[in-house]
């Protein structure tokens, strides 16, 4: 079954200054300068070019909801909200959990409307994450891959 395109967006909710310097270099407490103080994706630079790296990322769990859209921008800040109270302890263990980066949004090319999602990263120290309490929420586990990244 062939999967249809998608445009992957990663927002990150925190300004993002100095993101040029090489992520391998110049890293704070084991993570890439772009984290800041946040827990986001591991990953090992496997080759760099000369305006992109070739990255193996580990393994992550993402919790996950549809990305709704409206002619104002409000879905965004909906589907943000429920994800927000995810980690803010709506879920089965009524624990809290620390923000992360990125946020990642997935957007169908040919239709944006349909299968969008919004998506928190779940940090390793979590272990393995509660269930959510709101349905319209899943957890996802994705396996080490390896991505291009410029």
């Amino acid at each position: 079954m062939a999967m249809a395109p998608v445009s992957l967006l990663l927002l990150s909710l925190i300004p993002l200054f100095g993101t040029a310097v090489l992520a391998e270099e110049n890293r704070i407490n084991g993570l890439p300068p772009f984290c800041g103080n946040y827990e986001c994706p591991t990953y090992q630079v496997l080759k760099r070019y000369n305006t992109f790296e070739l990255r193996r990322y580990d393994g992550a769990n993402w919790v996950t909801t549809q990305l709704e859209a409206d002619m104002f921008g409000l879905g965004i800040m909906k589907s943000f909200k429920r994800l927000f109270n995810y980690i803010s302890g709506e879920n089965v263990a009524g624990i809290s959990i620390k923000m992360s980066v990125p946020v990642r949004a997935i957007v169908p090319l040919h239709d944006p409307s349909i299968n969008a999602t919004m998506s928190f990263f779940v940090p390793t120290s979590v272990g393995n994450p509660p269930a959510p309490k709101d349905p319209s929420l899943h957890l996802e586990n994705y396996p080490p891959a390896s991505y291009y990244v410029r």
